[in-house]
């Protein structure tokens, strides 16, 4: 019997072949973790001034992942600046909703009446202009509330000598194209819009409604179940070998009669790859100092309730 040295297939036979062990390749190199790097925009970080601390991840595996979010749990004496601005956002635009709905119900009300008849209709023509200064006084004492409340606000900011807490007690870290971005969602329940949701795309989040009413909810922007497509994709895709920044803006609440610290964060990232979630942690150190002017204000104020009490 003669020793034949086996054949080999055409390339068309083996392209099922090759596309398996490509497949299974990748798989074998997806292990480990992401490579995360943590750092300050400078040396030396002061108490009452911005700590900036970017994390810059990248992918080393062979397949893409997507980055759902990047978090850090803050202590006490720190503020989340990104939070407090979405904080700041979302007061802004719920206090310009209730000066629009002022009057809303009034304006309802008259349609209905006008579609009786024709006298009716007759009647309450001079109805609006009369409701239309009232509503207008009320807008005006609403916006005079809301200006006596941050001028309040500021005051007892200054006499504490500390920033307003907004009691977060996790930040959450963007990339300067998400810093801005919202998405914002419109539930509908049997036709009738109740309210708007706006959440951060760039985060990893889990939304509960809860209530009495029986039947679907619908979404007028985008479909939950549909989050593989691009444009409603929850989260960054990172392809083999990118990289990509995000930051924290975190600031002490307080820059006078501040202590010195040495807190160690632990940076939480959440990716996602082969449709199962992972997360990596980071251990990352800042020293925050008293800075200058404290040392020198401190004194004054100590020596001067000294005296003060003294006498």
């Amino acid at each position: 019997m003669k020793n034949e040295t086996p054949k080999l297939l055409p390339p068309a036979s083996n392209k099922n072949f090759c596309a398996y062990q490509k497949e299974k390749d990748a798989a074998q190199n997806v292990r480990g973790a992401l490579k995360l790097e943590a750092s300050t925009s400078t040396p030396l970080t002061l108490a009452g001034e911005e700590i900036s601390i970017y994390v810059v991840i990248r992918n080393p595996f062979l397949v893409p992942v997507i980055i759902q979010s990047t978090e850090t749990h803050i202590p006490v004496s720190l503020v989340d600046e990104l939070g407090k601005k979405r904080y700041k956002k979302r007061l802004k635009e719920n206090r310009k909703k209730e000066i629009k709905s002022i009057g809303k119900e009034d304006k309802k009300t008259e349609l209905k009446v006008n579609t009786i008849d024709s006298v009716d209709a007759k009647i309450k023509v001079y109805s609006p202009r009369k409701n239309y200064f009232l509503v207008e006084l009320i807008r005006l004492g609403l916006r005079l509330k809301f200006i006596m409340q941050d001028i309040l606000q500021f005051f007892i900011v200054f006499l504490q000598f500390q920033l307003k807490n907004t009691g977060d007690r996790v930040a959450i870290a963007v990339s300067p194209e998400e810093e801005d971005y919202d998405l914002d969602l419109h539930v509908d329940i049997y036709g009738n819009v109740i309210g708007n949701i706006s959440i951060p795309p760039q985060n990893y989040f889990r939304l509960n409604i809860y209530g009495d009413v029986e039947g679907d909810i619908k979404f007028g922007d985008i479909k939950f179940a549909d989050t593989k497509t691009p444009e409603n994709q929850v989260g960054i895709v990172l392809q083999p070998g990118n990289s990509l920044v995000k930051h924290f803006v975190l600031k002490t609440t307080k820059w006078l009669f501040f202590p010195p610290v040495n807190h160690t964060f632990q940076i939480q990232v959440r990716y996602e790859f082969d449709d199962k979630l992972h997360i990596d942690t980071l251990p990352f150190t800042i020293n925050i100092k008293a800075p200058m002017r404290s040392s020198i204000i401190a004194p004054i104020i100590g020596s001067f309730f000294g005296y003060m009490f003294n006498n």
